[in-house]
């Protein structure tokens, strides 16, 4: 709790950071991983009426959490390649993920939730998500160049997948 009043307070007094980001962001590859995406503000003083967080094709699985007030809404893309995912055949996967019909004020931020099966590779994960508001939008879609430190304006959140060896002699 204490590092969640601390990520706030630092979003409250710079614009910097004042985009949508995980909580947590560093999953173990191949292990189920609550993605919990803050968003810090509307587009200026509007307040944002929809949430479109698109979900990359690397994702085995995702599952929304339902948030009261809200609507989910879940799109499909095809797959380049079928794959197997809890021994089923997949030729889909879910592509995005719309919150909508309510409204967050402003002056505040809330978090939407989800459930991610990440690949079992090591990556890095981009969701990039675009904020409506009553009046505009404001897009965070841009992938960053992997090589660059650059901070970069409308940068997708990211969810960085780590791959954890098992323990010898266990």
């Amino acid at each position: 709790m204490k590092s969640l009043v601390a990520i706030v307070s630092c979003l409250a007094s710079t614009s910097l950071f004042a985009h949508p980001l995980f909580e947590n962001t560093e999953a173990q590859a191949g292990v189920a991983f609550k993605a919990e995406m803050m968003i810090t503000h509307g587009c200026g003083d509007s307040p944002t009426v929809r949430l479109i967080v698109e979900v990359p094709p690397e994702v085995l699985a995702v599952t929304p959490q339902l948030k009261s007030g809200w609507t989910i809404e879940k799109g499909e893309s095809k797959l380049d390649e079928p794959r197997t995912v809890f021994g089923m055949q997949r030729t889909k996967y879910t592509s995005q993920l719309v919150w909508s019909g309510n409204s967050l004020s402003s002056g505040y931020f809330d978090v939407f939730s989800f459930i991610i099966i990440p690949p079992a590779d090591a990556t890095t994960l981009y969701f990039p998500t675009t904020q409506v508001c009553d009046v505009g939008e404001d897009a965070y879609t841009t992938i960053p160049d992997p090589h660059s430190d650059e901070y970069v304006a409308g940068a997708a959140p990211s969810l960085t997948v780590v791959k954890v060896e098992a323990a010898a002699g266990h």
